[in-house]
């Protein structure tokens, strides 16, 4: 036989369980409800670069690009024209901009492959955030989306993404937009 004290500790255990469980259920949903609304946030500024219905924080011609491994780099006529090494997947040109506590950040550009591949996107804290290999010979336009999080700077970086050697591309346009 169960002493009355025992009955009522496994009651209280597990009406204890009870309301340990249901604070987790709450903790999950309010998560889940966080991040869904970051995620509509993303969408929604998303959708206001693509209509254009926001001004671009850094653009092509206002960013102070440096090359790494670039054979040839040049801004001229709001274009971006490179000729890569013929190391593959190695970085060729890059430039560094604040995010000035940016929530999200939009990197919208377009252009063409000429030859080989290349790859551009979004890098914090050494590693990709975001970013979208072209791996032919084709005209592009695309748009990324990424957190920088606490991160003070971002660094759009264009890579080679060819492991024959050497690309060709120009980028026509770029711009970066930093939602806060």
């Amino acid at each position: 036989m169960t002493p009355p004290n025992s009955a009522a500790r496994a009651r209280l255990a597990g009406r204890l369980l009870v309301v340990v469980a249901v604070g987790m259920v709450a903790m999950w949903a309010v998560l889940v409800y966080l991040d869904l609304a970051a995620m509509s946030r993303a969408s929604a500024s998303a959708e206001d670069v693509r209509r254009e219905r926001i001004v671009a924080d850094y653009d092509l011609s206002h960013i102070s690009w440096s090359t790494v491994d670039a054979r040839q780099l040049s801004t001229r006529d709001g274009h971006l024209n490179l000729v890569t090494g013929d190391g593959p997947y190695l970085y060729q040109a890059m430039a560094t901009v604040p995010t000035h506590r940016a929530v999200f950040a939009h990197l919208a550009f377009k252009g063409r492959v000429m030859r080989g591949g290349i790859t551009i996107g979004l890098v914090a804290n050494g590693r990709w955030l975001a970013n979208r290999s072209i791996r032919d010979v084709r005209e592009f336009d695309d748009l990324l989306t990424a957190q920088p999080a606490d991160t003070p700077n971002l660094t759009i970086v264009v890579a080679n993404c060819n492991p024959a050697g050497e690309s060709i591309g120009t980028i026509d346009d770029l711009k970066l937009y930093l939602i806060r």
